[in-house]
């Protein structure tokens, strides 16, 4: 095996977890002498930054999707450019469902000899449009595909698609060789007859990049939380309910992408709350490791683990994982006063190791 296409919406220098699991792939199988490809979906912008990062990577940008609400008509109608953008999503995954057509056009182009091929998902139209360009015959479509997916999609009771997307779930499912997904749980998610194809590879990190900062306990009890919200279930607001009834000091910092559902309870916790943009992962990794403990706000779904825990882990302080149904509060409380003893623990790290996580996928 030699050539290897990767193709994926996101990659470096986007912070996300689907980005990540694209660029620690390149890296590591780069580093280990494979001719690497990558189609991503990024702005002309962001794909320089790339370009100049994986210089001795071989690229193809088919740019970002296209979304007519982005349309200067609708800078006046915010509430109509929400519902529609909602809507339109759901019922059509618009607009990345116009990558379902770029990808296909990739590979129907293509004309060099690909041994293996990982797509990426999310989003799901990735997957559709290799699918439906392998249904078509093409000539020279890879000899492997592996279709990696993080969260489920026909399966994912958050956003619970509409029936017809059955089909193209059935489509990719069957057309692809191997379907990967990060943690055993979410195998019930996907279909019955495919359950045999499924193999689990976590996300992988690379630990030869790991740096820490020397933790010293802070004066005020600190606390990070790092990641995305999602009102009605990964939902931060009755956790932040509850602080505001706290009266002991605390500092709790947050860095998210989306602050839509927290920037009130700023005006009301003060300096108690700091909110920050996202920043790069090593950085993270390094502001992580000097507070007293992190955060995780369990997924309402029990198909999904957040690969930000492996992320908390790896910065060696204790995690605090709290549900927004039920909140521990005498656990909170223990935490705040340095006693970890219900820390959330996650075993066996070194699966999560990029060499171990491409020896997977060289494996299947």
């Amino acid at each position: 095996m030699k050539n290897i296409l990767i193709i994926c919406k996101d990659i470096y220098p986007i912070q996300s977890p689907r980005s990540f699991r694209a660029s620690e792939l390149v890296k590591e199988f780069v580093k280990r002498g494979f001719k690497v490809k990558v189609v991503c979906s990024l702005s002309k912008d962001n794909f320089e930054l790339f370009k100049k990062e994986f210089s001795n990577v071989e690229s193809v940008n088919v740019g970002t999707v296209h979304n007519f609400l982005d349309w200067r008509i609708f800078n006046h109608l915010s509430l109509v450019k929400r519902i529609l953008n909602k809507y339109l999503y759901h019922l059509l995954q618009y607009p990345n469902i116009e990558l379902l057509f770029k990808v296909k056009k990739i590979l129907k182009s293509n004309t060099n000899k690909i041994d293996l091929m990982i797509s990426i998902a999310y989003p799901f139209p990735i997957h559709w449009g290799v699918a439906i360009a392998k249904k078509s015959k093409i000539e020279n479509f890879p000899d492997r595909w592996i279709a990696d997916c993080g969260d489920p999609f026909m399966g994912n009771p958050i956003i619970n698609p509409p029936f017809y997307f059955k089909f193209l779930e059935n489509l990719f499912c069957r057309m692809a060789d191997k379907i990967t997904i990060p943690v055993e749980i979410g195998r019930k998610a996907y279909y019955k007859e495919f359950h045999e194809k499924i193999e689990i590879i976590p996300q992988g990190f690379d630990f030869s990049t790991l740096e820490k900062e020397l933790y010293n306990k802070n004066n005020i009890p600190t606390f990070l939380y790092a990641g995305i919200f999602y009102k009605g279930s990964r939902d931060p607001r009755p956790f932040l309910d509850y602080l505001t009834q706290i009266k002991s000091n605390f500092r709790f910092i947050i860095y998210t992408s989306e602050d839509s559902l927290i920037k009130d309870y700023k005006e009301i916790l003060g300096e108690k709350l700091i909110i920050n943009s996202s920043i790069p992962r090593i950085e993270l990794l390094k502001k992580m490791s000097l507070v007293d403990f992190l955060l995780n706000i369990e997924n309402e779904s029990e198909n999904q683990t957040p690969s930000k825990l492996i992320d908390y882990s790896l910065s060696g302080r204790p995690i605090l994982s709290v549900s927004m149904k039920n909140i521990d509060k005498k656990k909170f409380n223990d935490f705040l006063n340095g006693i970890y003893h219900d820390e959330f623990k996650v075993h066996d790290l070194e699966r999560y190791n990029i060499v171990n996580v491409v020896n997977k996928f060289l494996e299947i």
